[in-house]
């Protein structure tokens, strides 16, 4: 049985159509898979570049409360100096009270009157010290508590606004 050259003509074409086909389309895909891989490369350098600026404005956001907040304890300090300075001011006049209370009381007593136990002013200036001591410890801690507070608020709201 012979094959006749015509269909081995054929056959040959047919494989060559094949081929070249083959080859053609290998091309065609060739060039849609390195378009689809450039866009891919491009959307993750935008993606990235996107998150890179979406962490730069959170953290801007973050050095800036963090400042205001340094600004808010300066503050804070030269306050509780000020009230210091306050405070050692009402201790020198109620020392002062003290020693004319004492003077009163020693020219009042001199007589045949016996001196009290306990000296009242006296004790009104302990208590009165030890509460504004307390009061002002209590009062720097809930003023610290407040600028870190209301920082956290803030901080919060401006990453949570920086998308």
């Amino acid at each position: 049985m012979l094959i006749r050259p015509q269909v081995i003509a054929w056959l040959v074409l047919v494989a060559a159509a094949a081929g070249a086909t083959w080859l053609v389309q290998g091309w065609r895909y060739g060039t849609k898979i390195a378009t689809m891989q450039a866009d891919q490369a491009k959307a993750v350098a935008a993606s990235v570049q996107a998150a890179r600026d979406i962490e730069l404005q959170r953290t801007a956001a973050v050095e800036n409360e963090r400042d205001h907040a340094v600004e808010q304890n300066e503050a804070l300090a030269v306050d509780l100096a000020d009230s210091a300075v306050a405070s050692n001011r009402l201790r020198d006049e109620i020392a002062k009270l003290r020693a004319r209370n004492a003077s009163l009381l020693a020219t009042a007593t001199s007589g045949s009157q016996s001196k009290p136990d306990t000296d009242p002013i006296g004790v009104l200036a302990v208590v009165l010290g030890e509460l504004n001591d307390r009061a002002g410890h209590v009062g720097e801690f809930a003023d610290r508590l407040r600028i870190a507070g209301l920082t956290c608020e803030r901080t919060y709201d401006a990453v949570r606004g920086a998308k």
